[in-house]
Formats: C-alpha cells, sequence, structure tokens
C-alpha cells in the first residue's frame, strides 16, 4: 500500500506531490500532499483562513501545478458530514486553492438541500478546461435508474486574473439529455474530447456504460457493452482508457481494464477479486476505481490508484502497482 485509509491520488509531476484525501481525528476528511516515497506528508489549507474547514476531499492539479481543484463541503447545511464523504458529494461545492494551500476560492454554489453536490473535478491537459458532476436529484438505493442519484458534467473554461484570481465561465452541461447517472471521466491528450460514465442508455446505476464525448461536435460515443458495471474512465498516457469493471466478474467486486481509444482490446489488468492478488486484502471483495492519466510514472512501468475496500462507508486504500508482462 502507498496510502492507508486514503483516497484520491493525483500525482503532480511539477510539484512532485501526490495529493489526497484522508479522515482524521475529527472524523472530517481533509486534503494531504505527500511525495512519491511517502515522506513530508502536509495537510493541504490548514494555516490558511480562506480554505474550508469541513470536509474536502477528490484533489486535481492544474497540468502547471500552479493550482488544485477540489470539492468542498458547505460550511452550513442540514444534518451531519457523512453526505459529504469525497465521491458522495452531498452539501458539496467546487473549489480551487493554490499549489502550497495559502489561498482558496469557491467556484461553484449549488443549492443547500440533499438533491444536489459536486464530485471529481478534472483540468484538461491544455489547462484552458475544468471538468466536474453535479447532483440534480438524491438517491433512491431500492430504484435501479436512481440508486445513486441523477448527476450531470459540467465543463467551464478555466480563466486566471492578473492578479492570480481564478474564475469559471461559458459553464455548459456535456453529459447527454434526461435524468440518469452522469459521472466525470477524463480528458483526451488533445483536451478535445473526454471519457465518461453514464447510465442514461442502460437506466440502471449498476449497468452503467463508459462514454466519449466529441467536446467540438457534442457527439457521444458508447465504448462498452454487455450488462457489467463500469466506471471511472481515464486515458492512460499512451492513448488508451483503463477503467474499473466487473466484467467477467459480475457477482464480485471491480478490477482494473484496459481498452482502445475506440473501445476495442478489451483487457483485464488487475484481478484483485479471484486469486492471489485478493489476499493482500485479507481475501476480501475489493473495488479498483480511480487511476489518474498523471498518476503514471514517466517510463510507464508503475502508477498509483485507488482502491475501495468497503462500498457502505466509503473505506479505500491508495495503491502503488507495478506491471509486469503476461506469463511473468
Amino acid at each position: 500500500m502507498f496510502e492507508q485509509d486514503a483516497s484520491g491520488a493525483n500525482w503532480s509531476k511539477p510539484n512532485d506531490l501526490i495529493a489526497f484525501n484522508a479522515k482524521a481525528s475529527d472524523n472530517l476528511y481533509h486534503l494531504y500532499t505527500v511525495k512519491p516515497d511517502g515522506s513530508n506528508r502536509h495537510q493541504l489549507g490548514a494555516e490558511s483562513s480562506s480554505f474550508p474547514r469541513r470536509t474536502t476531499g477528490t484533489p486535481a492539479w492544474s497540468p502547471s501545478g500552479r493550482f488544485i481543484a477540489f470539492v468542498a463541503e458547505k460550511s452550513n447545511h442540514p444534518g451531519n458530514s457523512v453526505g459529504a464523504t469525497p465521491g458522495w458529494g452531498s452539501y458539496s461545492d467546487l473549489w480551487v486553492a493554490a499549489a502550497d494551500g495559502s489561498r482558496a476560492w469557491q467556484l461553484t454554489d449549488v443549492p443547500t438541500d440533499i438533491d444536489h453536490g459536486t464530485i471529481i473535478p478534472e483540468f484538461s491537459p491544455d489547462g484552458r478546461l475544468l471538468e466536474w458532476t453535479e447532483r440534480t436529484a438524491a438517491g433512491k438505493p431500492v430504484i435501479p435508474e436512481r440508486f445513486a442519484g441523477f448527476w450531470v458534467v459540467k465543463v467551464a473554461n478555466f480563466n486566471v486574473a492578473p492578479d492570480g484570481t481564478p474564475s469559471l465561465s461559458d459553464i455548459r452541461t456535456v453529459s447527454p439529455a434526461g435524468d440518469a447517472f452522469n459521472e466525470t471521466g477524463g480528458f483526451s491528450a488533445d483536451s478535445q474530447s473526454l471519457v465518461m460514465t453514464s447510465s442514461f442508455e442502460t437506466r440502471n446505476f449498476w449497468k452503467s456504460q463508459i462514454y466519449r464525448v466529441d467536446l467540438v461536435s457534442g457527439a457521444t460515443i458508447r465504448l462498452t457493452r454487455g450488462d457489467s458495471y463500469n466506471e471511472h474512465p481515464r486515458y492512460t498516457p499512451g492513448g488508451q482508457i483503463i477503467w474499473m469493471t466487473n466484467a467477467d466478474n459480475l457477482s464480485r467486486g471491480t478490477d482494473w481494464w484496459t481498452m482502445n481509444a475506440d473501445g476495442s482490446n478489451v483487457q483485464r489488468l488487475s484481478d484483485f477479486n479471484s486469486n492471489a492478488e485478493a489476499r493482500g486484502f485479507g481475501g476480501k471483495r475489493v473495488w479498483a476505481t480511480v487511476v489518474q492519466t498523471s498518476n503514471w510514472s514517466p517510463d510507464d512501468r508503475y502508477f498509483y490508484g485507488d482502491v475501495e475496500t468497503n462500498l457502505l462507508n466509503s473505506d479505500s486504500v491508495i495503491v502503488r502497482a507495478s506491471l509486469t508482462c503476461r506469463g511473468s
């Protein structure tokens, strides 16, 4: 393991830092940075009066390393902070901070009710765009179509004023029309398209599929097929897509799989749930989740990824996964 009880790993090569979220002694999630060798762990924004004080999570570095986007729980709202757990997003807005956490700015302000929230920001590789996911209706677990709620994917221009203040402009929804579970994925290397998760065709969260959205034409192309559960697509540095799925393993957790950008050449990458790899988690079912494009080593021999160990409370660990040739 790289980090226990942590998730949201995002590696900034310019800063030589990995950002992530972890639960602290106050039972809230906070953002931390650490060197790739595990040294110099630091809570981001702890010394800044402008930084939000309740749960923060899912950090995303800008390509230059100058900024870090994240999601933050509103300072006041009904109920407790459980719903704001990173990846759940209740009562949460989109924020961005300076790389050292010295200043932070709120970028969005969703209504303060159970039907709204924010998760998973991502910068485009050219740094001009920022995408995130907003909830439009709360989840109803007894209804497969609405198990995790209805969400839309937003994209906006990311601007920085001469005084260094960031802002958004031309905010638009890029996910398919209609009520469905839609979730942020990663941008392509040319920043002209993105991959995302959606249930708009299957009408079932547990059968969500992976799509590519052309940001110029608006065309949406389905990349995965079948009845498996698919989520969290990101491009690899080589232009493939890595995502989580329970394909060929519908009764247990999820693993990382890869495919070409057009959906061809589908291959399993990990096998956490059916062989010796599972012993590292006590033989329990786990859910391999996000591998950011930036999380691959410069030589593509290893990457950092999130592995969820409990779906009910979102317990997770961050692993460093090394690649080996098949049959070795």
